[in-house]
């Protein structure tokens, strides 16, 4: 199976493409898994992977992993509500992962395999929408012929959609900055690996979906069905449609009508914030500018905001429980090696 990857900034319209691709391609999209880039740089950890008790161990902590992080993936639903578009699904092929390959991608690319072939999907997409920029090369070494499909929103909806959710940043500085840095890691490698990377507007999605697909299907080599895009045929969209993260999933349409809340919504002085600090890439990625320049005034006072906002970044409240999750490989790692079971540290941590 081919492996797809779509990323994007949060915000950005990755779970809408997700169930798109169910409806339109029979695609499996599981819930966000997003292990794979974690764990990719902390695999010295179980050694020589080509013994297999590595493998056993490594997997059974893999499971530990996704335990935690779907249950914790949106306060508003249980893992029960979830388990069935999610990898936990296969904890009783832990066999058949184990027995994939003697690397952390042919276990990986097993789970996926499997997840796609038990529902019955001709292939599979992970959606991988990260708080940090996690960079793409974390998948690229593990997956031969990765395709990534980029979805780009207008930074200024996709900051005020962000800050709208229970897994905001604290303050509109960091979620612009945020934006930038994810839509410009993911250009940079685009343009580095042309042949495998296609970046489509979550604007030209919402107004022109039948084109965007095409667009998809020759990018992926494979034709859509006839059938119409109705996001309650996908099981994913099913799931994430409630629980009051991604509503307009569960009305079934696409929502034309979806962008430029910005204009509306986004104080003037915001406004002119995010053209100061996101201006290069909002060009770079076509979208206009409302400003056509900034007096020394405004430039000073920015460039202090700017600066203000950069040491305050190590200090925003949820900068340690992020990192927590990040380091979350290596705290199972240990408390199992303490001798903790794995049912007791998913009951502490979930």
């Amino acid at each position: 199976m081919l492996p797809i990857f779509l990323v994007g900034s949060p915000r950005s319209g990755t779970t809408l493409l997700s169930a798109i691709l169910e409806v339109k391609f029979n695609i499996a999209v599981p819930m966000e898994t997003h292990f794979v880039p974690y764990y990719s740089r902390l695999l010295w950890l179980w050694g020589d992977l080509s013994i297999r008790k590595n493998r056993e161990k490594l997997v059974e902590e893999l499971f530990v992993f996704l335990d935690i992080w779907t249950a914790r993936n949106n306060p508003a639903r249980s893992i029960d509500d979830y388990w069935g578009v999610s990898l936990l699904s296969l904890m009783e092929q832990k066999e058949e992962i184990v027995s994939a390959g003697e690397t952390f991608g042919a276990m990986a690319g097993k789970m996926f395999d499997l997840f796609a072939q038990n529902r019955g999907c001709e292939n599979w997409a992970d959606n991988s929408s990260f708080y940090d920029v996690e960079p793409i090369e974390n998948w690229d070494k593990h997956f031969p012929n990765i395709h990534v499909i980029h979805l780009v929103r207008d930074g200024r909806d996709a900051t005020i959609s962000w800050l709208k959710s229970w897994f905001a940043p604290t303050n509109f500085s960091d979620t612009t900055m945020r934006w930038v840095e994810h839509v410009t890691e993911k250009k940079s490698w685009g343009d580095n690996n042309p042949d495998r990377y296609l970046e489509i507007y979550y604007e030209d999605l919402i107004d022109d979906p039948l084109t965007i697909i095409a667009k998809i299907g020759s990018f992926i080599n494979a034709v859509p069905n006839d059938s119409p895009i109705n996001l309650q045929n996908s099981p994913y969209g099913r799931v994430l449609g409630v629980g009051g993260t991604h509503d307009l999933l569960k009305e079934g349409d696409i929502k034309s009508s979806n962008k430029e809340k910005w204009l509306k919504e986004m104080p003037i002085g915001d406004q002119q914030f995010f053209e100061y600090m996101a201006g290069v890439a909002l060009n770079q990625f076509s979208y206009p500018l409302k400003f056509k320049g900034f007096n020394v005034f405004l430039r000073c006072f920015y460039s202090i905001k700017r600066f203000v906002f950069w040491f305050k970044r190590l200090f925003i409240k949820n900068f340690y429980l992020r990192k927590a999750k990040s380091a979350l490989p290596v705290i199972i790692f240990v408390a199992i090696r303490l001798g903790f079971s794995p049912k007791l540290i998913i009951k502490l941590l979930r």
